[in-house]
C-alpha cells in the first residue's frame, strides 16, 4: 500500500494528559501556581494558500490548585477524523487566576507526522512522536515545556524565586502524555477532526449577577436556608462530528455586529473585546467551578454488569435533566452549539439580558461561525410546559434530606451519581426537550431544525435506550412556541417568591442599562444605573475578596469543587452542584 494512500486514512486517536512537573511560579507567596492545560489539535494537510482549513480542536483540563507538580489522573481526550497525515498538538499550561487573565506558564509542541516538517504550520512542534498509524501507541512520554513561550509574569517570579529557593528550577518542566490510535474514524469522507468524547460538563458560577437577578444554584430550593444565589453557565460537550450543514455566520444586521466580528478599526476592536470580556465573566473558571465527566460505553463492555440498570439509561441525558432541573421553575434556556459539538446555555428571561452585545454572540466567545443557536426547554412529556410542577417541592425535599445526611463523595468523582439517583424516579424517557432557533446575531435556518434534532437525538448524544422520550426542533417564530415561552415567563412570575415578584425585570449587560434603586442600594452603588463596566467591576471586586477567603481557609481543610456532588462555598454556606 502506497504512502499517500495510508496518508489519506481517517482515524480516531485516544490522547491522555497524566501529569505536570516543575512548573514555573506563578504565586510567589506560596511558591505554586494553579495549573491547567488547554490543548489544541490542528491538522496542517487540511489546510491550503486559499483555505486556512478548519479551527483547532481546544481541550480543557480542570485545574489543580496550588501546586506545581499537578496530577490530572487519566483526563482523556477522544478525537476523530485525524488523517495519517499526521497532526500537531499543542500543550498549553497555564495559572488559573479567577476575575484576571490567566498568566502562560509555557508551552509544549508536539508533531505526528513521521517526516521532515515541510509547511509553516508543521514546523513549529520541537519533537515528532511518529506517524499517525493503525498500532500507534506512544505510553506516558514526557515533552519539554518551552518557558520562552509563557508570559513575563510567570518568567520573573520564577528566576526572582529560583535564587532564594532550591525547590524551584528555572528550567520549564514537563508534562506526561499518552497518544494512541483506537482505529479507523467511521465516517471515512469527512475529512475535518472533531471531537468524541467523553462527555466533559463544565459548570461556571457567577455569585454576583445570582445574587442581583435572583438566580440560584442547580437543585438550590426557597426551602433550603443555605442556598446560595448564584448564576449558573453551563459547558456539555457533545460527540461528534457535528453535521456538516449546521455552520451558521453571524449575521451583520446592524453595523455595529458587523465591525465587531470582523474587528474593523478601533471601534470593532473594542467592541470584540468588550464581547469576549463579557463571555470570560459569565464562563469563568475558579475554585467554584464544577468539573465533571459522562463517560458512555468505550470499547468492550464488561459481561458481569449486563444486569446494571445503568445499561438501560443514557447517563448523558440523566446529567443534562439533572443540570436543567428537569425544567423545573419553568426555566428557558439561551444556548449555542460549536462546530466542535460544545454545547453552551445559561438560564434566560426577564430577570438577565445582554442586549447592546448579543447573548448568542457571548455564549459563542464572538466566533464567526457556529453549528447552531437559539433557546430551549424543558417539560414533561403530555404537559404543555405551564402548568404547576407538583413534583419540583418534592423533589427539593428530597435533596434536603440527602445533604443531611452528609453523605460522602470522592471530589474527583466522574460518575454522576445523584442525576443516576433522580433518573430512577423521573426517567429520561418522561421528558421533553423543547429546542429552537430563536437567535437574531446568527439566525439559523429553520429548514435544519430537523438536522439539529436527530443530532442531539442520536444514540451518541441524548436520545436512544434510556434517553430523552422526545425531541421537538421548532422555528422561533411559531406562534404556538412564542405562546407557549410567554404563559410559562408568566408561571415562572407568579411563582417567584412574594418579595422577589415586584422586582423590576433586568439587569442589562450593555451602556445605559437599567437597574433598580434596590439592587443597586444591595449592590452598593448607590445609583440607578449600572453598565456593564459596573458589573465587571463589582465581579472582580467579589473575586478578590473570595480569593482572600480562600487563602485564608487553604489550612483548615476546606473543599474545593471538582467533579463530586456536595462542596463547600466559600466557607460560609453549603451548595449542591450538579455532578
Amino acid at each position: 500500500m502506497s504512502l499517500s494512500t495510508d496518508s489519506a486514512k481517517l482515524y480516531d486517536l485516544e490522547i491522555t494528559f497524566h501529569s505536570a512537573h516543575s512548573l514555573p511560579v506563578s504565586d510567589i507567596p506560596s511558591l505554586s501556581a494553579d495549573p491547567y492545560i488547554l490543548a489544541s489539535l490542528r491538522v496542517p494537510s487540511y489546510a491550503s494558500h486559499d483555505e486556512p482549513g478548519p479551527p483547532p480542536l481546544l481541550f480543557r483540563t480542570r485545574t489543580i490548585h496550588r501546586t506545581r507538580d499537578p496530577e490530572w489522573g487519566n483526563e482523556v481526550w477522544r478525537v476523530g477524523g485525524i488523517p495519517g497525515a499526521g497532526f500537531v498538538l499543542r500543550i498549553s499550561l497555564r495559572d488559573e487566576d479567577a476575575g484576571k487573565k490567566d498568566d502562560r506558564l509555557g508551552e509544549a509542541r508536539i508533531a505526528f507526522l513521521g517526516k521532515k516538517p515541510t509547511k509553516d504550520g508543521e514546523r513549529s512542534a520541537e519533537e515528532d512522536w511518529g506517524q499517525v498509524r493503525e498500532g500507534l501507541n506512544v505510553e506516558r512520554k514526557e515533552a519539554s515545556i518551552k518557558k520562552r513561550r509563557g508570559g513575563i509574569r510567570a518568567f520573573i517570579s520564577t528566576y526572582v524565586t529560583a535564587a532564594f529557593s532550591r525547590s524551584v528550577s528555572r528550567h520549564g518542566g514537563n508534562v506526561i502524555v499518552s497518544v494512541k490510535v483506537l482505529g479507523l474514524s467511521q465516517n471515512q469522507k469527512d475529512r475535518r477532526p472533531y471531537t468524541l468524547g467523553p462527555h466533559y460538563y463544565s459548570i461556571h458560577f457567577s455569585p454576583l449577577l445570582g445574587k442581583i437577578i435572583g438566580t440560584k444554584s442547580t437543585n438550590a430550593s426557597n426551602s433550603r436556608k443555605a442556598a446560595v444565589s448564584n448564576f449558573q453557565a453551563t459547558k456539555l460537550q457533545l460527540t461528534g462530528p457535528v453535521p456538516k450543514d449546521l455552520e451558521h455566520k453571524y449575521v451583520g444586521y446592524r453595523p455595529f455586529i458587523e465591525i465587531m466580528f470582523s474587528k474593523s478599526g478601533i471601534q470593532g476592536r473594542l467592541l470584540n473585546h468588550a464581547l469576549k470580556k463579557q463571555h470570560k465573566y459569565i464562563y469563568s473558571h475558579d475554585q467554584a467551578t464544577v468539573y465533571g465527566c459522562v463517560e458512555r460505553k468505550h470499547g468492550a463492555s464488561d459481561a458481569s454488569n449486563q444486569n446494571d440498570p445503568e445499561d438501560n439509561l443514557n447517563i448523558l441525558a440523566a446529567q443534562f435533566l439533572h443540570i436543567t432541573q428537569h425544567g423545573a421553575g419553568y426555566r428557558m434556556y439561551t444556548y449555542v452549539v460549536t462546530l466542535d459539538g460544545q454545547w453552551r446555555f445559561t438560564e434566560t428571561g426577564d430577570e438577565f439580558g445582554i442586549e447592546m452585545l448579543s447573548k448568542h454572540s457571548m455564549h459563542a466567545d464572538a466566533a464567526r461561525y457556529i453549528a447552531y443557536s437559539g433557546e430551549f426547554f424543558v417539560r414533561k412529556i403530555g404537559t404543555k410546559g405551564w402548568e404547576d410542577n407538583l413534583d419540583e417541592d418534592h423533589d427539593a425535599q428530597l435533596d434536603a434530606q440527602e445533604d443531611g445526611a452528609g453523605e460522602k463523595h470522592n471530589k474527583h468523582e466522574t460518575h454522576p451519581t445523584k442525576a443516576i439517583k433522580k433518573a430512577k424516579r423521573h426517567p429520561p424517557s418522561q421528558y421533553e426537550l423543547v429546542i429552537d432557533n430563536d437567535s437574531g446575531t446568527y439566525r439559523p435556518n429553520k429548514d435544519l431544525l430537523p438536522r439539529l434534532a436527530e443530532y442531539l437525538g442520536n444514540e451518541d448524544n441524548l436520545g436512544g435506550p434510556g434517553g430523552l422520550g422526545k425531541i421537538t426542533a421548532m422555528d422561533g417564530f411559531d406562534e404556538g412556541l412564542k405562546d407557549t415561552k410567554k404563559r410559562r415567563g408568566e408561571a415562572k412570575k407568579q411563582h417567584k417568591p412574594r418579595d422577589e415578584q415586584d422586582r423590576p425585570p433586568m439587569v442589562q449587560l450593555r451602556r445605559g442599562s437599567s437597574l433598580s434603586s434596590r439592587q443597586a442600594a444591595v449592590a452598593g452603588l448607590g445609583r440607578s444605573s449600572m453598565s456593564s463596566s459596573d458589573v465587571e467591576r463589582m465581579v472582580e471586586e467579589q473575586g478578590e475578596e473570595s480569593q482572600g477567603e480562600k487563602g485564608r481557609q487553604r489550612g483548615d481543610g476546606g473543599t474545593t469543587k471538582t467533579n463530586g456532588d456536595v462542596v463547600e462555598a466559600n466557607g460560609d454556606a453549603s451548595q449542591e452542584v450538579a455532578a
